[in-house]
Protein backbone atom coordinates (compact mmCIF):
# COMPACT_ATOMS: atom_id res chain seq x y z
CA UNK A 1 0.00 0.00 0.00
CA UNK A 2 2.69 2.35 0.91
CA UNK A 3 4.77 1.82 -2.42
CA UNK A 4 1.59 2.36 -4.10
CA UNK A 5 1.07 5.48 -2.33
CA UNK A 6 4.36 6.32 -3.42
CA UNK A 7 4.31 5.83 -7.18
CA UNK A 8 0.91 7.62 -7.69
CA UNK A 9 2.65 10.39 -5.00
CA UNK A 10 5.51 10.33 -7.97
CA UNK A 11 2.92 10.66 -10.32
CA UNK A 12 1.49 13.78 -10.24
CA UNK A 13 2.72 17.25 -10.82
CA UNK A 14 4.97 18.82 -8.90
CA UNK A 15 4.53 22.02 -7.28
CA UNK A 16 6.98 24.08 -9.60
CA UNK A 17 5.23 21.50 -13.26
CA UNK A 18 1.77 22.36 -11.70
CA UNK A 19 2.71 26.06 -11.98
CA UNK A 20 4.19 26.49 -15.08
CA UNK A 21 1.10 24.39 -16.31
CA UNK A 22 -1.41 26.34 -15.01
CA UNK A 23 0.28 29.51 -16.50
CA UNK A 24 0.39 27.97 -19.97
CA UNK A 25 -0.81 30.57 -22.56
CA UNK A 26 -3.92 27.67 -23.80
CA UNK A 27 -4.32 30.14 -27.09
CA UNK A 28 -0.92 28.81 -28.41
CA UNK A 29 -0.70 25.56 -30.13
CA UNK A 30 1.62 23.28 -27.50
CA UNK A 31 4.54 22.10 -29.24
CA UNK A 32 5.53 18.47 -29.49
CA UNK A 33 8.20 18.95 -26.30
CA UNK A 34 5.54 20.29 -24.52
CA UNK A 35 2.85 17.54 -25.47
CA UNK A 36 5.87 14.80 -24.41
CA UNK A 37 6.74 16.62 -21.36
CA UNK A 38 3.05 17.54 -20.44
CA UNK A 39 0.83 14.81 -21.17
CA UNK A 40 2.64 12.21 -18.92
CA UNK A 41 2.27 13.84 -15.65
CA UNK A 42 -1.45 15.30 -16.42
CA UNK A 43 -2.80 12.22 -17.82
CA UNK A 44 -1.38 10.70 -14.31
CA UNK A 45 -2.99 13.28 -12.42
CA UNK A 46 -6.78 13.03 -14.11
CA UNK A 47 -6.33 9.21 -13.91
CA UNK A 48 -6.56 9.93 -9.98
CA UNK A 49 -9.66 11.47 -10.60
CA UNK A 50 -11.39 9.45 -12.90
CA UNK A 51 -10.44 6.58 -10.74
CA UNK A 52 -12.80 7.86 -8.12
CA UNK A 53 -15.40 8.52 -10.47
CA UNK A 54 -15.36 4.80 -11.29
CA UNK A 55 -15.21 4.01 -7.73
CA UNK A 56 -17.94 6.34 -6.39
CA UNK A 57 -20.13 5.33 -9.28
CA UNK A 58 -20.07 1.94 -8.48
CA UNK A 59 -20.54 2.65 -4.79
CA UNK A 60 -23.76 4.51 -5.91
CA UNK A 61 -25.10 1.09 -7.33
CA UNK A 62 -23.99 -1.35 -4.96
CA UNK A 63 -26.65 -2.97 -3.06
CA UNK A 64 -26.82 -2.98 0.73
CA UNK A 65 -28.74 -3.57 3.45
CA UNK A 66 -29.82 -0.50 5.54
CA UNK A 67 -32.84 -1.89 7.35
CA UNK A 68 -33.89 -5.06 8.12
CA UNK A 69 -35.12 -7.06 5.19
CA UNK A 70 -34.98 -4.32 2.54
CA UNK A 71 -31.65 -3.45 0.08
CA UNK A 72 -31.57 -0.35 -1.84
CA UNK A 73 -28.47 1.04 -3.87
CA UNK A 74 -27.39 4.36 -2.64
CA UNK A 75 -29.71 6.45 -5.21
CA UNK A 76 -33.05 4.30 -4.17
CA UNK A 77 -32.31 5.19 -0.54
CA UNK A 78 -31.88 8.36 -1.84
CA UNK A 79 -34.84 8.80 -3.52
CA UNK A 80 -36.77 7.69 -0.71
CA UNK A 81 -35.04 10.42 1.62
CA UNK A 82 -35.89 12.68 -0.92
CA UNK A 83 -39.61 11.88 -0.72
CA UNK A 84 -39.36 12.07 2.78
CA UNK A 85 -37.76 15.39 3.00
CA UNK A 86 -40.29 16.85 0.13
CA UNK A 87 -43.65 14.87 0.75
CA UNK A 88 -45.25 15.14 -2.43
CA UNK A 89 -42.71 15.59 -4.49
CA UNK A 90 -43.01 13.88 -8.35
CA UNK A 91 -41.44 11.50 -10.17
CA UNK A 92 -40.41 14.35 -12.74
CA UNK A 93 -38.92 16.27 -9.64
CA UNK A 94 -36.63 13.71 -8.96
CA UNK A 95 -36.11 12.31 -12.30
CA UNK A 96 -34.44 16.00 -12.63
CA UNK A 97 -32.69 16.29 -9.21
CA UNK A 98 -31.10 12.41 -9.79
CA UNK A 99 -30.33 13.41 -13.92
CA UNK A 100 -32.66 10.28 -14.54
CA UNK A 101 -34.98 9.41 -17.17
CA UNK A 102 -38.51 9.57 -16.62
CA UNK A 103 -38.63 5.66 -16.83
CA UNK A 104 -35.95 4.77 -14.90
CA UNK A 105 -36.83 7.18 -12.13
CA UNK A 106 -40.32 5.54 -12.89
CA UNK A 107 -38.62 2.01 -12.12
CA UNK A 108 -37.00 3.17 -8.73
CA UNK A 109 -40.45 4.66 -7.92
CA UNK A 110 -42.03 1.47 -8.61
CA UNK A 111 -39.26 -0.83 -6.73
CA UNK A 112 -40.13 1.41 -3.80
CA UNK A 113 -43.73 1.54 -3.92
CA UNK A 114 -43.80 -2.29 -4.75
CA UNK A 115 -41.86 -2.77 -1.39
CA UNK A 116 -44.82 -0.74 0.65
CA UNK A 117 -42.33 2.14 1.24
CA UNK A 118 -44.34 4.96 -0.78
CA UNK A 119 -47.63 5.47 -1.86
CA UNK A 120 -48.83 7.74 -4.88
CA UNK A 121 -51.40 10.22 -4.97
CA UNK A 122 -53.15 11.79 -8.23
CA UNK A 123 -52.44 15.14 -8.75
CA UNK A 124 -55.84 17.14 -8.35
CA UNK A 125 -55.25 19.27 -11.24
CA UNK A 126 -53.53 16.56 -13.50
CA UNK A 127 -54.24 13.26 -13.11
CA UNK A 128 -51.78 11.90 -14.95
CA UNK A 129 -48.99 13.60 -12.33
CA UNK A 130 -48.68 11.76 -9.13
CA UNK A 131 -47.20 13.10 -6.09
CA UNK A 132 -45.00 10.63 -3.43
CA UNK A 133 -45.57 10.26 -0.05
CA UNK A 134 -43.35 7.72 2.53
CA UNK A 135 -46.03 5.15 4.12
CA UNK A 136 -45.03 4.17 7.76
CA UNK A 137 -42.92 1.48 6.71
CA UNK A 138 -41.12 4.41 4.24
CA UNK A 139 -40.26 6.33 7.45
CA UNK A 140 -38.41 3.46 9.20
CA UNK A 141 -36.23 2.69 6.41
CA UNK A 142 -35.40 6.65 5.87
CA UNK A 143 -34.76 7.03 9.65
CA UNK A 144 -32.54 4.08 9.85
CA UNK A 145 -30.65 5.18 6.23
CA UNK A 146 -29.92 8.37 7.96
CA UNK A 147 -28.32 7.11 10.63
CA UNK A 148 -26.35 4.98 8.57
CA UNK A 149 -25.61 8.44 6.76
CA UNK A 150 -24.60 10.00 9.91
CA UNK A 151 -22.03 6.85 11.21
CA UNK A 152 -20.88 6.57 7.72
CA UNK A 153 -20.24 10.35 6.96
CA UNK A 154 -18.39 10.90 10.41
CA UNK A 155 -16.66 7.81 10.07
CA UNK A 156 -15.43 8.61 6.62
CA UNK A 157 -14.08 12.01 7.61
CA UNK A 158 -12.99 10.51 11.12
CA UNK A 159 -10.24 8.34 8.77
CA UNK A 160 -9.72 11.23 6.19
CA UNK A 161 -8.51 13.46 9.28
CA UNK A 162 -5.82 10.40 9.57
CA UNK A 163 -4.33 12.04 6.38
CA UNK A 164 -5.64 15.14 6.60
CA UNK A 165 -6.32 18.49 8.36
CA UNK A 166 -10.19 19.86 8.50
CA UNK A 167 -9.30 22.45 6.23
CA UNK A 168 -7.78 20.17 3.57
CA UNK A 169 -10.85 18.42 3.73
CA UNK A 170 -13.00 21.40 3.07
CA UNK A 171 -10.98 22.85 0.69
CA UNK A 172 -11.31 19.30 -1.00
CA UNK A 173 -15.12 19.37 -1.00
CA UNK A 174 -15.05 23.07 -2.47
CA UNK A 175 -12.88 21.56 -5.54
CA UNK A 176 -14.95 19.25 -6.49
CA UNK A 177 -18.10 21.60 -6.38
CA UNK A 178 -16.58 23.80 -8.29
CA UNK A 179 -15.36 21.09 -10.94
CA UNK A 180 -19.04 20.05 -11.02
CA UNK A 181 -19.92 23.47 -12.01
CA UNK A 182 -17.41 23.38 -14.81
CA UNK A 183 -18.55 19.60 -16.04
CA UNK A 184 -22.14 21.30 -15.57
CA UNK A 185 -21.07 24.26 -18.35
CA UNK A 186 -19.87 21.69 -20.47
CA UNK A 187 -23.69 20.54 -20.97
Amino acid sequence: MKDEKRTRKEQLLSKELAQQVLNLDLSRELTAEQVDTLFPPLNAFNQIVYDFVIKYHKYLFRSRSYFEKYTFTMVEVHVLQDIGNAPGITAGELAVKWDRTAASMSQIIRKLEGQGLLSREADEKDRKYFHLFLTPAGREVDDAHRRFDIRSIIGTNQKLLEQFTVEEILSCRDVLAAYGELIDQEK
